[in-house]
C-alpha cells in the first residue's frame, strides 16, 4: 500500500516503521506526527495523510 504513494520509496518507508513502530500506526498518523518523521519532507507526509485520509 505504501508502493502507490508518491516520492516513498524504501529508505522513507523504513524510517516510518522505525517512527512509528507498525504499518498500523503509520495508517492512524495524524499530519502533525507525520511532519515529525525525521527524513520525511512536508509533501511526501502530505501525501501520505491523504492516501489513507481520502474519504
Amino acid at each position: 500500500i505504501l508502493d502507490e504513494i508518491p516520492g516513498l520509496g524504501e529508505k522513507r518507508k523504513q524510517l516510518l516503521v522505525d517512527h512509528f513502530g507498525s504499518f498500523q500506526e503509520v495508517v492512524e498518523a495524524t499530519l502533525e506526527e507525520l511532519y515529525a518523521v525525521k527524513g520525511i519532507p512536508r509533501a511526501v507526509a502530505e501525501s501520505i495523510f491523504r492516501h489513507f485520509h481520502r474519504f
